[in-house]
């Protein structure tokens, strides 16, 4: 089993906090996506009004960086090493 694998059934200032404990100069939080792991360095969280929808949804991916929805809130994804990019809709 992998350690620091972020679960997006966590609740977002959970995933948060494992993503800033792993970043640099540590080994960093991971991301499964399209069945590969997948570095990530800095997340936020991000207030969204959304309680029907999945944990783990892609609702938005731009410049700014890959929002998905965690148990409760949004987060953020702003440094990660996540290619190709996932598309509006997809699941981590």
């Amino acid at each position: 089993m992998r350690d620091g694998i972020v679960d997006f059934r966590m609740s977002a200032e959970g995933i948060y906090n494992l993503i800033r404990a792993l970043s640099k100069p540590y080994v960093g939080a991971e991301v499964l996506y399209n069945d590969s792991y997948y570095k990530v360095w800095e997340a936020k969280i991000v207030e969204v009004n959304l309680p029907h929808i999945e944990p783990g949804k892609v609702l938005k991916v731009d410049s700014q960086g890959i929002l998905a929805k965690a148990y409760d809130k949004g987060i953020l994804l702003t440094h990660h090493e996540i290619a190709p990019l996932p598309k509006e809709g997809d699941y981590f």
